[in-house]
């Protein structure tokens, strides 16, 4: 079968699907069935052949599938959900039916129910690269949707769309929907190298070459802005970081000094107390004599007080901080509880 321009009756169309009604479920019968829609007038002829009993159940069924088509390739999702709608009892048995419901479910944007026909169709017909494309086409339109990511999902897309560059190497729609994929996770790299190679491998001579080469034009420009955005991001992150560490060290700064003043100002504080109980004590006693222990004891108890301030606020940091005072009010405690008598 070939496809070539202009208007096709329902004679010439049933002579067409003579030649693959026993190929219905190979790639290459897809493939021919969408050269033949893109490229000529086949509606009235193909409803024609649908309605006519007297044909195969399989002649009839190319005839569905290349009208499907047809409505696929036009977006016009009224008709081709009509035409579903009106056949599922006659096709509904068939694996290239769920293949095509899945489509449609697709375009609609029904994405759970479109992998749930494109899996069932997947499991009937595992060899088939269209279905296995169809799956990795549906999970990739979904994330492009939602902006969600699913590990599962992206595991489950990757492994269709190899498998169908496997079967199908020199189909270059795959190799887009792979690169769309890749811009998923983050992989631009590669993502550019296939789209770029999708456009290499496309056909010149089909009718919507320039439709398709568009598509891939477009699919490489949302891939280069995916990379701008992540470059983006990151260099915000890395800003973003870099202002906090700043506003950290500028906190700690600012706390150290806050704390070396406040010990500043509890060290004279104690200071002048201490001179304060001495000249009490001195005023009392005429210099020296008890009093003058209690006010070595209270010296030695402010010193400890203000050590272990900074020990609380500074922790390890804070040993050579608390040490010497520490040992100097242990110090004056003893002294003024038993070292002050060898003064006497």
């Amino acid at each position: 079968m070939s496809a070539h321009g202009g208007h096709l009756s329902a004679t010439e169309l049933l002579l067409l699907f003579k030649t693959v009604e026993n190929k219905i479920d190979d790639r290459e019968t897809e493939v021919l069935l969408t050269e033949l829609a893109i490229s000529n007038e086949i509606e009235d002829a193909a409803l024609d052949i649908i309605g006519d009993k007297q044909n195969s159940n399989s002649i009839r069924f190319l005839a569905f599938f290349l009208l499907s088509i047809k409505h696929r390739r036009n977006k016009d999702l009224s008709k081709l959900k009509s035409l579903i709608d009106q056949f599922r009892r006659t096709f509904s048995e068939r694996a290239l039916f769920s293949h095509i419901v899945a489509m449609y479910y697709s375009l609609a944007g029904l994405y759970q129910e479109a992998l749930s026909c494109a899996r069932r169709a997947a499991d009937a017909l595992p060899d088939h690269s269209g279905i296995q494309h169809n799956i990795a086409s549906i999970i990739v339109n979904y994330f492009d949707d939602s902006g969600a990511q699913d590990a599962k999902l992206i595991d489950e897309a990757q492994k269709a769309v190899n498998s169908a560059i496997a079967l199908s190497p020199e189909y270059a729609k795959f190799y887009a929907t792979k690169a769309r994929l890749l811009t998923v996770v983050g992989d631009f790299k590669e993502a550019l190298r296939l789209i770029a190679k999708a456009i290499d491998l496309e056909d010149s001579s089909i009718l919507d070459y320039a439709i398709r080469i568009g598509e891939y034009q477009s699919v490489k420009l949302k891939i280069e802005m995916a990379e701008n955005a992540s470059r983006m991001r990151r260099d915000l992150d890395r800003q973003i970081s870099l202002l906090e560490n700043k506003a950290s060290d500028l906190t700690t700064n600012l706390r150290d000094s806050q704390i070396r003043n406040l010990e500043v100002l509890g060290f004279f504080a104690a200071i002048i107390s201490i001179l304060i109980a001495i000249i009490t004590s001195m005023s009392t006693s005429g210099g020296g004599g008890p009093q003058f222990e209690d006010v070595l004891k209270f010296g030695g108890l402010l010193l400890i007080l203000f050590s272990s301030l900074s020990f609380v606020m500074y922790g390890i940091r804070g040993l050579t901080r608390f040490t010497p005072p520490f040992v100097i009010g242990i110090a004056l405690i003893w002294i003024g509880q038993s070292g002050f008598a060898l003064f006497q």
